[in-house]
């Protein structure tokens, strides 16, 4: 899969995981019924990744839901879902 997306499996699962995180911050979940939902017991590790994926906080995707935010947020769905496809094609082939 590295070779065809670029990305591990592990990277992509962790990256859709984080990417429901943040919609769940945009609809108001709270940070524990988040870790909770995604199974993720560090709250320090959920931070890092997030930043990592994100380049914010979880506390400004709460704050502020503008569309800058949406607009990082589409970037990199865009990006994974465009990798996503790629793996499907080739795991189908």
């Amino acid at each position: 899969m590295r070779q065809s997306c670029g990305y591990t499996p592990m990277q992509v699962i962790n990256a859709i995981r984080f990417y429901s995180a943040f919609k769940k911050l945009q609809n108001g979940d709270s940070i524990e019924d988040i870790l909770y939902s995604l199974k993720i017991e560090s709250i320090s590790y959920f931070y890092k990744m997030f930043k990592k994926y994100f380049n914010m906080r979880p506390s400004e995707v709460k704050r502020d839901t503008s569309n800058i935010q949406s607009e990082r947020y589409l970037q990199v769905v865009s990006h994974l879902s465009c990798n996503i496809e790629r793996y499907n094609f080739y795991k189908s082939n």
